[in-house]
């Protein structure tokens, strides 16, 4: 991270934890979530998209610049995920300024427009298609890109799932480059060891049969309890468990 970015979100884990572990030593039942939610995307904003750090000195924008300038070369394109709202439109505002044809595709945009600019996307000289995680989540079908870009990641295990998935309706006979854009040494990598850890058991779940919750309870359960354990591993001063390392870059050799 930049060394102003790093300074910031040091300030901001110490608050958090300290916040986070008066809310801890409460009850159960006297626990405010909202309370150790408002840090956590804190630490999230502060990692990803910090107010007061210039759009150009921000590392992983500089980094989807890097990887769009490779990708435009190669004459391909690449589908830009973000789960912050403000990330997604400084990436579109970086990728102005580089002068990178990028096509922006936000919550706010209607069902009908978003078909018609994924079909703009496709046939015309954009490189990027900038959108959030749960805004094209479903039902869209986009067969131009084979490079997915992950600068941030929601708490849902859905969410990281179904952007990944996009990469099943890549171009055809093209690998899939999926990139993960993380911040080193951040909630970034906690998140995401958590969210690998809830679909794994929530894939042993569904493939038990399990009794008496579906999917999508299974879904809600995992991501608030993201929430908490991630707040319980800031207070302890620990990472999360599970993953050794995080490749910022998954390759996959996969067909249409």
């Amino acid at each position: 991270m930049h060394p102003d970015q790093q300074s910031l979100y040091d300030h901001l884990a110490g608050e958090a934890k300290a916040a986070i572990d008066r809310e801890l030593r409460k009850s159960d039942e006297e626990i405010n979530m909202g309370v150790i939610s408002k840090h956590l995307w804190n630490l999230r904003f502060a990692a990803t998209i910090p107010c007061d750090l210039p759009l150009e000195q921000n590392p992983k924008l500089n980094k989807t610049v890097e990887i769009c300038r490779q990708i435009e070369v190669q004459g391909e394109k690449a589908i830009i995920f973000s789960g912050l709202r403000e990330m997604q439109k400084a990436i579109v505002q970086r990728l102005n300024q580089e002068r990178i044809e990028n096509m922006p595709i936000f919550a706010s945009t209607t069902p009908p427009k978003r078909l018609a600019k994924i079909d703009e996307f496709s046939t015309n000289g954009h490189v990027a298609l900038v959108t959030g995680l749960n805004v094209l989540n479903r039902g869209f079908t986009i067969t131009a890109a084979n490079h997915i870009i992950i600068t941030d990641i929601e708490y849902s295990p859905e969410a990281t799932e179904q952007a990944e998935s996009r990469s099943h309706r890549t171009c055809k006979g093209k690998p899939v480059n999926i990139y993960y854009l993380f911040a080193d040494g951040t909630i970034d990598q906690d998140i995401y060891r958590k969210i690998r850890q809830k679909q794994a058991a929530i894939g042993n779940a569904i493939d038990m049969k399990a009794r008496f919750e579906t999917t999508a309870d299974l879904l809600k359960k995992a991501s608030c309890n993201i929430q908490l354990e991630l707040a319980k591993d800031l207070v302890k001063g620990k990472p999360a468990e599970g993953l050794k390392s995080i490749p910022w870059l998954k390759n996959i050799n996969k067909q249409s």
